[in-house]
């Protein structure tokens, strides 16, 4: 289980900050940062999907600390939230210093974590896309990409911000 110890690290940080929406979607994303904005290397390899950057590794690695009931899923409203059992606060208090990278885990869950899922959902298929471009990429090419992804679900606007906020959380 060492392997999901900073998954169910950053778990336990969504009831520390009082994150009353962390469900699958906005874990998925904080992941995705934290790993692309923190630079950690959890392992865990995207592709663009519906609602940005999905890792279905990630998915499995959730759905198996559920299945040893060191997560747990409430249903609330179209969302199931996620949250630490008893058990899974064991395991952490267990593994009390072996939590790689724990400073910088901390750092970017916090700058991110009072946003909406869908803000989210920009931010990190900007990131996603400013990645997959690169550095040559101008910015008409990469907000003419995140429209493509996106459709007509975000303003014009919005897109060019998260673009700008994008490029500078991945040139860092």
């Amino acid at each position: 289980m060492s392997a999901n110890i900073e998954l169910l690290y950053i778990a336990s940080l969504g009831k520390q900050h009082h994150v009353e929406d962390l469900g699958k979607k906005k874990f998925q994303k904080l992941v995705y940062l934290i790993e692309t904005v923190g630079h950690i290397d959890l392992g865990y390899s995207y592709q663009i999907h519906l609602y940005g950057p999905f890792s279905k590794a990630l998915d499995d690695d959730l759905r198996e600390l559920s299945s040893i009931k060191q997560v747990d899923y409430t249903r609330s409203n179209q969302s199931f939230l996620l949250g630490v059992t008893a058990e899974g606060a064991k395991e952490l208090h267990e593994a009390d210093g072996r939590i790689r990278n724990q400073q910088t885990i901390d750092n970017v869950f916090t700058q991110f974590c009072s946003r909406s899922p869908r803000d989210l959902e920009l931010l990190t298929t900007s990131c996603f896309v400013c990645n997959k471009l690169g550095s040559d990429a101008t910015r008409d090419e990469l907000k003419s990409c995140v429209q493509r992804i996106k459709g007509s679900k975000f303003k014009s606007s919005l897109i060019e911000e998260s673009i700008d906020e994008a490029l500078a959380l991945t040139t860092e």
